[in-house]
């Protein structure tokens, strides 16, 4: 592993390029070797790569040249933030596969052909509690983002892999746990509850969810938002 020093031109550097991928802990920027799939592709893996693709066809195949500058429209109007928290513009046809993909995992069908007018949501802060026997994630409501939406609205929740309890960090994988489709009424109401079955989990280890919501009327999409539990008896 090289330890990188960064001048007055590149002050930071995440990412992958090439066989190569830069990163940055407690000890500063470091580059490491690019990991590539063990194995062969697990399911998760197989319905991302799938999702992608398929959405990827209907933007070339499908969509009318005006559903597609409704996408550069938005992305224009709309930028994202990159990992530094500087503003990103992204085309058309990438917030295009950010909007469709997550009812496209879940649901296999095409949420959106044209795209939203209103902003994306804002961050949906949120925390949990993780109990076995059986195993249940519980999150408690409101999680109400930052622009409420008036429409019912899709909860996407995804699941990391179980740690010990003294890690204190987890970036990948997730995979897609749950979709709930919440009324704006019960947003405000009604505990998230996800009951995993088989017990997939053991009891005292640490559990990271992944959390993000979807104005299903409009396709706003909220950004992503992370939390932790222990998993108690």
């Amino acid at each position: 592993m090289a330890v990188i020093q960064t001048g007055s031109i590149v002050s930071d550097i995440r990412g992958s390029v090439g066989n190569e991928t830069f990163a940055r802990n407690q000890g500063g920027l470091y580059v490491r070797a690019r990991a590539g799939p063990a194995g062969e592709p697990s399911a998760n893996q197989i319905a991302i790569h799938e999702s992608v693709t398929a959405l990827s066809q209907v933007w070339s195949g499908t969509l009318t040249e005006a559903q597609r500058e409704t996408w550069r429209t938005y992305a224009a109007q709309f930028p994202r933030r990159n990992q530094w928290g500087e503003t990103s513009l992204k085309n058309g046809y990438t917030r295009f596969i950010a909007v469709n993909f997550p009812h496209h995992v879940a649901a296999d069908g095409i949420g959106f052909a044209s795209a939203p007018t209103a902003p994306p949501l804002g961050p949906t802060n949120f925390s949990f509690t993780a109990t076995t026997t059986p195993d249940t994630f519980t999150i408690p409501i409101p999680l109400l983002p930052a622009a409420n939406p008036d429409n019912d609205l899709w909860i996407f929740t995804y699941v990391g892999a179980e740690q010990n309890q003294g890690v204190s960090f987890y970036r990948h994988p997730f995979q897609l746990l749950d979709v709930t489709t919440k009324t704006k009424t019960a947003w405000t109401a009604v505990a998230l509850t996800i009951v995993v079955d088989p017990p997939a989990y053991t009891t005292a280890k640490k559990i990271w969810l992944r959390l993000r919501v979807q104005d299903s009327a409009t396709g706003s999409l909220s950004t992503t938002a992370y939390a932790s539990a222990i998993f108690d008896a």
